[in-house]
């Protein structure tokens, strides 16, 4: 989780190692927001 920290936005839900790349942070991120906004 601690790698997570990295990629910014992966630590939300601990997936850290499996987005700690950064063509996958492209939709890590935004992909992130929406389920913020949205599941909550």
């Amino acid at each position: 989780m601690r790698a997570a920290a990295q990629t910014g936005g992966g630590v939300a839900f601990g997936q850290s190692v499996e987005f700690d790349r950064p063509e996958l942070r492209s939709y890590t991120v935004p992909m992130i927001r929406s389920s913020r906004c949205g599941s909550s």
